[in-house]
């Protein structure tokens, strides 16, 4: 009877024991598989890290290339350069501080207005539609925006010489950003790029998938950004 009772225990704890140590194997191979998806997902990080760092590197050598070709002296190098290095770092600086993966266009548009002296009063009548903007296309604008104001303050409405209008839309699937010089002293020359803008354009077109295009009659000047609209 103790031989038959005790046979019967095991007979009923066999079960649990077998359910137990599947559990544990199931556990281990989960844990296993956990492992390595980190280890994946921590390769994937440093390959995407490496890529980003090797084009940033990539660009700011372009943009100190382009730089130093358009300056007659070390002090106009250095005006130029550090002002599109703080273009390009004021995007980055946004999504690392916002904690977000995208910027919106018009904080874009208002930060490089308002460290070119325009008004409050100015700033709140350039608005238009939220556009998010990944790191690339953020990136792409900033430096756009950027060498607008630049020149916009050397020769346009910024320098006191006519009126700025910006704006942009969302049509038939694209954005459209518009900056707009009237009223200027004269026409401006569009004739020509400069090395600079010629870079602003290649990115536009590689990193938006978009195009500009510029115009220049009457003492105006008028400058059309298109790129699809991801809907960010």
């Amino acid at each position: 009877l103790g031989i038959f009772l005790f046979g019967l225990a095991l007979a009923l704890l066999a079960p649990q024991l077998h359910r137990v140590q599947q559990r544990r194997v199931g556990e281990a191979q989960a844990l296993a598989e956990e492992k390595a998806r980190h280890a994946e997902d921590r390769e994937l990080m440093i390959g995407e890290m490496a890529h980003r760092m090797k084009n940033a590197f990539a660009r700011i050598g372009a943009l100190a290339r382009i730089t130093l070709r358009e300056s007659a002296t070390l002090e106009e190098f250095e005006a130029r350069f550090d002002g599109r290095m703080r273009a390009l770092s004021d995007a980055k600086q946004m999504l690392v501080t916002g904690a977000v993966d995208s910027v919106d266009l018009g904080r874009i548009v208002h930060r490089e207005l308002e460290l070119a002296g325009v008004s409050a009063e100015q700033l709140a009548a350039i608005a238009g539609p939220e556009v998010r903007l990944d790191d690339e296309g953020a990136q792409a604008l900033s430096l756009a925006i950027h060498e607008f104001v630049t020149n916009s303050i050397k020769y346009g409405a910024l320098a006191g010489k006519g009126r700025l209008t910006v704006g942009w839309h969302r049509d038939d699937g694209h954005i459209e950003l518009d900056w707009v010089e009237a009223d200027l002293a004269e026409t401006p020359h569009i004739e020509s790029e400069s090395f600079g803008t010629r870079f602003i354009r290649t990115l536009i077109e590689r990193q938006l998938k978009g195009s500009w295009e510029r115009t220049a009659v009457h003492n105006r000047l008028a400058i059309i950004i298109r790129w699809p609209d991801k809907g960010i």
